[in-house]
């Protein structure tokens, strides 16, 4: 009796742990897609922000190469 109580016990066990792993699994990991998409989207975010911050000088430099250019070909005739 008492051994078929322990097997018994020890089989209804499993499946409580399991059931508390899936559970622990099923809100874990949302989460964590959550927080990889919002990591994800940040970083893009600021790649962009820093893309779009010296975006700019390469452009004021152009100009200065397209004035330089402009003066040598005064200079030129």
């Amino acid at each position: 009796m008492f051994e078929k109580e322990g097997s018994y016990q020890s089989k209804i066990s499993p499946p409580s742990s399991w059931f508390y792993l899936c559970l622990m699994s099923l809100i874990t990991v949302p989460i964590s897609f959550v927080l990889l998409i919002t990591i994800i989207i940040v970083r893009f975010y600021v790649v962009g922000r820093i893309s779009k911050g010296p975006a700019p000088p390469p452009n004021d430099v152009s100009r200065r190469r397209l004035s330089n250019l402009a003066v040598e070909r005064q200079t030129a005739y």
